[in-house]
């Protein structure tokens, strides 16, 4: 019970302290915390910056394989003899058109082409974060102290 009763003492003197206004707030309390600010805002800056970089670098690696991926299966697949029907016998294939390009589309490698365009994507959104945040760590987050002169009244 005593230990409660002097918890609140304390609490309570706690309460006085600060209502009164007895502890003064130092002069460098708002460029101390905005320094903080700025630091953590340049550091998930970076961070950000280094895990899309990151993210870039995997998906040019995607794009890499697959398009040796696409490459191969278009060589195999036979799709450029039937594309050489366009230079070779044009009025052949303006008459049985649905047929060619049914024929071309059978013969596309489909998975390789839809991986290729989804690292695509991914590459251009990292890049375009990877710049963001490169662009506010360099000009968009200087912290200029001489423009805070200590504690403002209203």
């Amino acid at each position: 019970m005593n230990k409660d009763l002097g918890k609140k003492n304390n609490i309570e003197v706690a309460f006085e302290s600060v209502l009164a206004e007895q502890d003064e707030v130092p002069v460098d309390l708002l460029s101390r915390i905005m320094s903080a600010i700025f630091w953590r805002q340049r550091f998930y800056a970076g961070s950000k910056a280094a895990g899309f970089l990151t993210l870039s670098l995997g998906s040019l690696a995607i794009i890499f394989f697959t398009a040796q991926e696409i490459i191969l299966q278009i060589n195999q697949s036979g799709i450029l003899n039937i594309l050489s029907l366009l230079f070779s016998d044009l009025a052949i294939v303006s008459a049985n058109w649905q047929s060619f390009v049914f024929s071309c589309l059978e013969s596309l490698p489909v998975f390789p082409i839809i991986l290729t365009s989804g690292a695509l994507l991914i590459l251009a959104v990292s890049l375009k974060s990877v710049v963001g945040n490169t662009l506010k760590l360099k000009t968009g987050m200087k912290y200029h102290p001489e423009f805070i002169s200590g504690p403002r009244s209203i």
